[in-house]
């Protein structure tokens, strides 16, 4: 799957009722190792489609509110800091969130969630 049909996927989980977090976690996952692997062009061109997607729909931000622990923030900073992963690397560092770090903070999510 390309990285847009991996947000898109992303994007389905979080608004399927009733919510089911173990399949965001999956989907959130695959993004995020889809990312670690993109060159810094697709990461920057699917920065907006992650914005408009996450963050700019009502309805998602809400849903997001109700995961467990850090993956609501993990895909919220992944939403919110791509731009600065191309444009200003070093404040993504200083967040925590370039594509290897919110990869590394999602994997002690899941290792403390066992989901």
């Amino acid at each position: 799957m390309s990285l847009k049909q991996l947000i898109e996927e992303l994007t389905r989980s979080i608004r399927t009722e009733p919510l089911d977090v173990p399949r965001v976690a999956e989907c959130t996952q695959h993004v995020l190792e889809a990312l670690q692997r993109a060159t810094k062009e697709e990461v920057a061109s699917v920065g907006g489609l992650l914005l408009r997607a996450v963050v700019s729909n009502m309805e998602i931000w809400q849903r997001l509110e109700t995961l467990p622990g850090d993956l609501s923030s993990i895909i919220e900073d992944m939403a919110t800091c791509m731009d600065d992963t191309e444009r200003a690397p070093d404040i993504a560092r200083n967040f925590a969130s370039t594509p290897a770090q919110l990869l590394d903070r999602f994997m002690k999510w899941k290792a403390g969630t066992g989901t």
